[in-house]
Parts: structure tokens; C-alpha cells; sequence
């Protein structure tokens, strides 16, 4: 009977101990089961992708920059152009494209004439315009956006002594009336050039301004002489800026930058005044509050 009971009461020991044994490997199995895994950080990686222009592209943006924040000279022209090639620097802005070997201006006054024959300027290089004619296209792009108030168009005309030209021979003759510093004397004006978008209205007002201006400047200057005083040997430049509205009536004209010669000063504002209007302005140089500003540029050359 005590052999019985001891079995029992080691059997019943046995069974606790194993239902112990089974319990806490069914806890610490539940809390590893259930414990919260650490926390990955998500890592976030940013990559910088910059718009760069293409090199064609960019070329054509630093052109147009350039254009929107350089005083860029236009200058009249042949109707027909030498070549279709644009210059990639050192150029003036006109009705065409051209690009020429080496530039060179008339050596006399007076209005606009190619009279003296092309030259070695004149021969054009057909087979390399029409490899550059796709390319030219793109490019041509960068010439839309120039804004009229930007440019720096300017008059040239012999000093005070040598006013009246011999139209005899100016018939016969190249000459301009564009101011062209630094550029070699030769039997014509051919310079490189950039298609311009408004040519023709400009040289509108041009040619308004040039039948009040002229005939005003010689009254001034002679005025200059009859009061005693004299003209220093080099060349005056009056720079006005006139504002016209959307008609092209003006507005206002103010000078930015004197000759030091008041006279002077004041043939260019009245020459404007006396010019105006200039009708039909075209829509792309009309400005954001319905103004069209323009500097312009007076220059009696020594």
C-alpha cells in the first residue's frame, strides 16, 4: 500500500513538473512570438536631377541672354545679304543674317549705298550656308526675344565743317550713316549681322528722325560757332530714351546721357518730338504696362 502510494505521489510529481517544464516553454515562446521586432529606419535617398540644356540648346540660352542684357547696335543693310551664315560673335543686328571675312564701313556720309562692288566680302560660301541652314534655323530662335529697349541704334555724320555732302558725287558713292567705331574704312559697309525681328519699324522711325534731326543739328552747331564757342575734337553722343504707347504716339523723351554740349542735347529731343508719331508698332515690343521704350543714340562723329 505504501509502495502504491509512493508511486502515485511520484507520478503526480512527475506530471507537475513536466506541465512546469511545458508552461514556461509555451510563455517564452509566446513573449518571442509576440515581441515587437526593432525598428528599420527607411532610408530616403534623393537624387538632384539638374535641367541642364543640351549643348545646341544651351548655346541658343546664353545667346538670347546675352541679347536681353547687352546694348546690341543695329545698322541698315543691303536688301540681299552676302551669305545667310550668323556670326557667332562681334556682330551688329540688321534686316539679314550675314558673316563676312573681315568688316569694313563706307568711308563717306550720308544715306545708306553700297555703290563700289562686292569685293573678296561679297563672294559667298553657298556650300557651307546650306550645311549650316538646319542648324542656322535653331539658332535664329535666339534673336526672337530681343526686346526693342535693349538696343542701341545710332546715327554718324561728318563734323561741323563739312556739313553740306556734293550730291553729284554722293550718288556715286558708298557711304552710311551708321556710327560704326572701330571698324576699318573700306569701298563699303559690309558687317556681320543677325536677322532682327523689328528692322522695318525701326528703320521707320529712323528715317523720320534723321529729316528733323539733321537739318535741327546743323542749326545748333552754328549756333555753337556764332556765340563764340567751339566743338571739342571728339565725337558727341547724346543718348535719349523716348516712350511711346501702343500706338506709337510719344510719350515722353528723356535724355539719358549727355554730349556736354546742351545744343546738342537738345536737337535730339526736339528731332523726336517733331518726328512722332511712328505708327503700327509691332505687339512684341510693346511692354507689360502697354509702353514701348527705346534708347536711342545721336552721334555727331569728329
Amino acid at each position: 500500500m505504501k509502495r502504491i502510494e509512493k508511486v502515485k505521489s511520484y507520478t503526480i510529481a512527475t506530471l507537475m513538473l513536466s506541465f512546469g517544464i511545458h508552461l514556461i516553454t509555451y510563455l517564452a515562446l509566446f513573449l518571442v512570438n509576440n515581441e515587437k521586432p526593432a525598428k528599420v529606419q527607411d532610408t530616403i535617398e534623393f537624387v538632384v536631377v539638374e535641367n541642364t540644356p543640351q549643348p545646341q540648346e544651351q548655346k541658343i540660352v546664353q545667346q538670347k541672354k546675352k541679347l536681353e542684357t547687352k546694348d546690341i547696335q543695329v545698322v541698315e543693310q543691303n536688301e540681299k545679304s552676302i551669305n545667310d551664315e550668323i556670326p557667332e560673335d562681334q556682330f551688329f543686328l540688321s534686316r539679314k543674317n550675314q558673316t563676312v571675312k573681315e568688316q569694313t564701313k563706307a568711308r563717306h556720309h550720308g544715306d545708306f549705298k553700297n555703290d563700289a562692288g562686292k569685293g573678296q566680302n561679297g563672294k559667298a560660301k553657298q556650300d557651307k550656308a546650306k550645311k549650316k541652314k538646319m542648324a542656322n534655323k535653331k539658332r535664329k530662335k535666339a534673336i526672337d526675344g530681343v526686346r526693342l529697349k535693349n538696343l542701341l541704334p545710332q546715327h554718324s555724320y561728318s563734323s561741323a565743317k563739312n556739313f553740306e555732302v556734293n550730291e553729284a558725287t554722293a550718288g556715286q558713292r558708298s557711304q552710311s550713316n551708321d556710327y560704326l567705331k572701330g571698324i576699318k574704312e573700306g569701298k563699303q559697309t559690309v558687317l556681320n549681322t543677325r536677322e532682327f525681328v523689328y528692322y522695318a519699324y525701326y528703320e521707320r522711325i529712323r528715317g523720320k528722325i534723321r529729316k528733323y534731326w539733321e537739318p535741327v543739328i546743323k542749326d545748333k552747331v552754328k549756333h555753337v560757332f556764332e556765340t563764340g564757342r567751339k566743338l571739342a575734337s571728339v565725337d558727341h553722343k547724346t543718348a535719349v530714351v523716348i516712350t511711346l504707347d501702343k500706338h506709337g504716339s510719344l510719350v515722353n523723351v528723356q535724355v539719358r546721357d549727355g554730349s556736354g554740349v546742351r545744343d546738342l542735347d537738345d536737337a535730339a529731343v526736339e528731332a523726336f518730338k517733331e518726328a512722332e508719331p511712328f505708327p503700327n508698332p509691332p505687339d512684341g515690343i510693346i511692354e507689360n504696362d502697354g509702353k514701348i521704350r527705346i534708347n536711342w543714340n545721336f552721334v555727331l562723329e569728329a
